[in-house]
């Protein structure tokens, strides 16, 4: 994801701002590999693309209990109102259908519009401590993701 964001700062050096705030509770836990990527590439894309001015795209992770919660939000123009989730490109249709695959009913991933403008996609996958002899840890749980 850096490196891709690298690339985006040299696209739109005076428009493009990202902060990380990483929750140290979630410093150990075992991600996908680039499952943050389609989600960013949105928030680039159809966030800061799509306005003439500079923009912001957070992105956090935090830990509450076995759940990690990722979450990506720019403050571009947002969502229209006549988009709806069967619209979702694949991106995002992949990322859920890979989320699903890994975790099953234990992971979610929820797109909305920020309250201030903008698109707040929240994914909430089952927490799996890092352990580097066995890197393919992704077990699915029984957690509500809500």
């Amino acid at each position: 994801m850096q490196l891709f964001l690298a690339i985006e700062r040299v696209r739109f050096p005076d428009r493009l701002r990202v902060e990380v705030s990483a929750d140290p509770a979630a410093e150990e836990a075992l991600v996908p590999q680039l499952i943050l990527q389609p989600i960013v590439e949105n928030a680039v894309r159809h966030g800061i693309g799509r306005s003439s001015s500079a923009g912001l795209i957070q992105i956090t992770t935090s830990r509450m209990d076995d759940t990690v919660e990722l979450r990506v939000q720019d403050d571009g123009p947002g969502l229209s109102t006549d988009e709806s989730p069967e619209d979702e490109g694949i991106g995002l249709a992949n990322t859920r259908a890979r989320l699903h695959q890994l975790y099953g009913e234990s992971a979610c991933l929820n797109l909305k519009n920020g309250e201030h403008g903008g698109v707040i996609v929240t994914m909430r996958i089952p927490y799996r401590r890092f352990n580097a002899k066995d890197e393919t840890a992704y077990a699915a749980d029984s957690s509500d993701c809500g």
